[in-house]
């Protein structure tokens, strides 16, 4: 698979700073931005990995009252977008502050390096848009 300039920019942004499991990076986000490279979404770098965090649009949740296969088990559309609220959170609780190397935004442009809590800002902006859309969209 040919790299983005969504990927390449976040590859050469974050790579020197992954020690162990590189390929959250070179596959799994890779294969994600290169397949979605507009999307919008919020980059987790640490020594040892990554996490991606994807500001997907209403739609591309599951319809209301629908469970769906979600990590361990199956989820509804608001579990699903309050555990993508909530990821960055989770992961300075289970690692550590000192274990984040670097937090990006990708504004559906370019890769902005971003707090802790301007990502969680935008990640909270990010939910009450899509619980509005949902509402305002005789309940999708």
């Amino acid at each position: 698979m040919r790299n983005t300039d969504t990927y390449t920019e976040l590859r050469d942004k974050v790579q020197g700073l992954i020690k162990n499991y590189r390929q959250d990076l070179t596959k799994h986000d890779r294969l994600f931005i290169n397949k979605n490279p507009k999307i919008k979404m919020i980059h987790i770098t640490r020594e040892s990995g990554t996490h991606l965090i994807q500001l997907v649009k209403a739609n591309k949740y599951p319809k209301n009252g629908e469970r769906v296969k979600y990590l361990f088990g199956t989820a509804n559309r608001e579990e699903i977008l309050k555990n993508n609220i909530d990821h960055i959170n989770c992961v300075y609780r289970a690692f550590g502050e000192n274990s984040v190397k670097a937090v990006n935004y990708f504004n559906g442009v370019k890769w902005v390096n971003v707090t802790r809590g301007k990502a969680q800002s935008i990640l909270d902006t990010y939910g009450k848009d899509i619980r509005t859309q949902w509402n305002t969209r005789c309940r999708l």
